[in-house]
């Protein structure tokens, strides 16, 4: 029977896992593998974590990889590469402002 205990310390190490592969892609892999496919992979780890984290918890990792691997396209050799990770970083920075902003008046 799946335990509380077991799906958080399941999903903990599994989240682990799946992130330490995401940060470690090899080049050849950044080459062969579309970046949509690692953002559903991250968006899937998202819904994962839930089982044994906070919001917060999650979101924290969720996006420390996401930018982790918007860091490892930058990264690239090859300039589309680049341009999509240097895309989906100015992306999560504009969202970190207007949390910031928007937090100005609360």
């Amino acid at each position: 029977m799946l335990t509380p205990a077991f799906a958080e310390a399941y999903s903990r190490k599994i989240g682990e896992v799946v992130q330490r592969r995401l940060v470690t892609l090899s080049e050849l892999d950044v080459k062969n593998c579309d970046k949509v496919q690692i953002d559903n992979v991250i968006f899937n780890l998202k819904h994962m974590l839930q089982l044994g984290m906070t919001n917060e918890e999650r979101n924290k990792i969720v996006e420390l990889t996401d930018l982790q691997v918007g860091l490892r396209y930058l990264k690239s050799q090859y300039l589309e590469k680049r341009i999509r990770g240097l895309q989906d970083i100015r992306f999560m920075i504009d969202r970190v402002q207007k949390t910031m902003h928007l937090q100005q008046y609360i």
